[in-house]
C-alpha cells in the first residue's frame, strides 16, 4: 500500500493545507497519508493557536488519514533537526513509501541536487574556503553550492534563501535601531523569544 509522509505544523490548518493532501492523493492515487505534526510548541518556539488535539483533529477532517506529533525537542529547534526529527519519526513507522510537501519552485528535480549538494563533504569544504576570505555567509553559500552543483542549483539556492535573507536583513535594522551591541541577547529581547536555557527550564516545568 502507498502511504505518504507529510511534515507540518498547521498552526492553524487551512484550506492550502487541505489542497496539499488532495494533490498528494490526486498525485499518489490511492493511498493513505501520515502526517508529523509539531505539538502544543512550534518550531519559533512560540505556543501553537490552537491546542495539538484540536489541530490535529482538524488535518484528520482535512484530509490526514494519522496524525503524530514531533516531539517538542525537535519541533523547537532549528529548521534542520525539525525536518531531521520528523523524517526519521516517519521513516520509523516503516510504512511511509513516499514523502510529500509542496515548494515555491515546483522543481523536485533540483532541489533533490540542492539538498545532495548542501550535505555533502564538498560542500562544506567549499564553504569553509569561501568563508574563510571574509565574505558574507550568503555569498559563500552561493558560491560553494555553484561549484559544487552548477549554476542552476545555485539560482535555486539563492531563490529559496530570499525571504530568509529579507528577514534576516530586516531583524539586523531592528537590533541596530536598538542601539548598543549587537548580540544574542539583544536579538532575542527585539524578538521577544527566550533563549534556549530559558525555554528548557520551562519546558521541564510543563513536561
Amino acid at each position: 500500500m502507498t502511504v505518504a509522509g507529510v511534515v507540518a505544523e498547521y498552526n492553524p490548518f487551512h484550506p492550502g493545507h487541505a489542497f496539499h493532501l488532495g494533490e498528494t492523493r490526486r498525485a499518489l492515487g490511492e493511498c493513505a497519508v501520515v502526517a508529523v505534526m509539531s505539538g502544543n510548541f512550534v518550531q519559533r518556539g512560540e505556543c501553537a493557536v490552537f491546542d495539538k488535539w484540536t489541530r490535529a483533529r482538524a488535518a484528520l477532517e482535512g484530509g490526514a488519514d494519522l496524525v503524530l506529533e514531533l516531539p517538542t525537542v525537535w519541533a523547537a529547534s532549528s529548521a534542520e533537526t525539525f525536518a531531521r526529527g520528523a523524517v526519521e519519526l516517519l521513516a520509523a513507522t516503516g510504512v511511509v513509501t513516499h514523502l510529500s510537501f509542496g515548494s515555491e519552485c515546483g522543481a523536485a528535480q533540483g532541489l533533490g541536487r540542492l539538498a545532495r549538494c548542501l550535505d555533502s563533504p564538498a560542500y562544506r569544504t567549499a564553504l569553509r574556503r569561501f568563508l574563510d576570505q571574509g565574505l558574507p555567509f550568503a555569498a559563500c553559500r552561493q558560491r560553494a553550492a555553484e561549484e559544487v552543483a552548477g549554476t542552476a542549483a545555485a539560482e535555486l539556492l539563492s531563490r529559496l534563501a530570499d525571504g530568509a535573507l529579507r528577514d534576516a536583513l530586516s531583524l539586523l535594522d531592528q537590533c541596530a535601531a536598538a542601539g548598543g551591541t549587537i548580540d544574542a541577547k539583544a536579538v532575542l529581547e527585539v524578538l521577544g523569544l527566550a533563549g534556549n536555557l530559558q525555554t528548557a527550564e520551562l519546558m521541564g516545568f510543563l513536561l
